[in-house]
C-alpha cells in the first residue's frame, strides 16, 4: 500500500504530460496554435456593463440579461422593454470596426419571460493576399448572432434561464 500513492502520481503526472505536446505538424502548423471562434460572441455587448468592467452578471435584470444571465429575465419588473447599442469597437486601432446589439424581453405571466438579441459585428475592410502576395481584393467580412432565451421563475430567488 504504501508504493500505491507513489504509482499513482506518476500515473497520473505521465499521462498530463503527454497531452501537453509540442512541435510542427505535417502541414506547417503550430501545435500550440490557439485557435478561437466567433471571438466577437466574448465582447460586451452593452455600454452598461462594459463600463462596469463587464460585470453584467451582477447588475439589476433589463433587456440585456440575454447576453449576461438570462436566468434574470424572470425578475424583470417591466412587462416588456428593449435595449439597442452601437460600440465602435477599438476605434483608434482600428476606424471601421463596430458591433451593434439589439435585445427584447415580454413577460408570458408571472413566472415565464422570453427574449432575444441580436449581435452584428462589422470587421471593417481587410485587404487579401494569396501565397505569392498577389492581391486579392478587400473584403468586408462581418458576423451575426441570433439567440432566444427562455427563464422561468420558480421562487423569490430562484430561476433558471435557456438561451438557444
Amino acid at each position: 500500500m504504501k508504493y500505491f500513492y507513489p504509482f499513482v502520481a506518476l500515473f497520473l503526472f505521465s499521462s498530463v504530460s503527454m497531452a501537453q505536446t509540442t512541435g510542427v505538424f505535417a502541414n506547417g502548423s503550430d501545435a500550440n496554435a490557439i485557435t478561437t471562434a466567433v471571438p466577437f460572441l466574448t465582447i460586451s455587448p452593452d455600454a452598461r456593463s462594459g463600463a462596469l468592467g463587464e460585470a453584467g452578471v451582477a447588475l439589476s435584470p433589463d433587456a440585456n440579461a440575454t447576453f449576461w444571465n438570462p436566468a434574470k429575465l424572470a425578475f424583470v419588473g417591466e412587462p416588456t422593454n428593449i435595449s439597442a447599442s452601437y460600440s465602435p469597437w477599438m476605434r483608434t486601432v482600428f476606424p471601421d470596426v463596430n458591433l451593434a446589439y439589439i435585445s427584447f424581453f415580454d413577460k408570458l405571466d408571472e413566472r415565464n419571460t422570453i427574449g432575444a438579441s441580436m449581435r452584428y459585428f462589422n470587421m471593417g475592410s481587410v485587404n487579401s493576399y494569396d501565397d505569392v502576395a498577389t492581391s486579392l481584393g478587400t473584403l468586408h467580412p462581418n458576423e451575426f448572432s441570433f439567440d432566444v432565451s427562455l427563464a422561468r421563475k420558480y421562487g423569490e430567488n430562484f430561476s433558471l434561464g435557456l438561451t438557444v
